[in-house]
């Protein structure tokens, strides 16, 4: 009789599914601005997914979820950023839980915040091409870069805590 509640790959794989599944709803409802489960999720597939799998199934979810909320200049700098921490979601693959899931999930709001906001300035008519247009527009995102990290830290805790409780605690108890 098996006790320790070990999970076989099927049910680890539903477990992933669902939990990127529930980051393609979050994003598309109402929401704080720039509090959003993607980059958690980006962290997540890069963990628990192969390469592949988990770029096409960030680039899907971004797909569906942009249906919604519209399409604009600066998507590949935005989806670009989101494939770079994908990989770097990769760092993650043999971490323990803690420290390292806060510190990479940090290092990748902060990729995303100079990736993104690099293609505002340089993809729309907001801001003058200039140093100063440069500065302004990183100084104007500042408090966007709040909500991000805010919300990036509690989505990475939500899917890396969920699956670390199903699986490596041994929660789930079969008889």
């Amino acid at each position: 009789m098996k006790t320790t509640g070990e999970a076989g790959p099927l049910q680890e794989k539903f477990i992933v599914f669902l939990i990127i599944a529930a980051g393609v709803l979050l994003r598309v409802i109402p929401h704080p601005w720039n509090v959003s489960p993607i980059l958690g999720l980006a962290l997540f597939s890069g963990a628990h997914l192969k390469t592949r799998t988990g770029a096409l199934l960030l680039l899907a979810t971004l797909f569906a979820s942009d249906l919604f909320l519209g399409f604009d200049s600066t998507l590949p700098f935005v989806w670009g950023s989101f494939l770079l921490v994908l990989i770097l979601g990769k760092s993650l693959k043999s971490a323990g839980f803690g420290a390292s899931i806060f510190l990479t999930t940090l290092s990748g709001s902060s990729l995303f915040y100079l990736i993104s906001n690099l293609g505002v300035f340089l993809a729309t008519p907001l801001y003058e091409k200039t140093w100063t247009g440069l500065l302004r527009c990183y100084v104007l995102a500042i408090p966007f870069f709040r909500n991000a990290v805010i919300g990036d830290q509690v989505y990475a805790l939500v899917f890396f805590g969920t699956y670390h409780l199903a699986f490596r605690k041994s929660v789930l108890k079969t008889a």
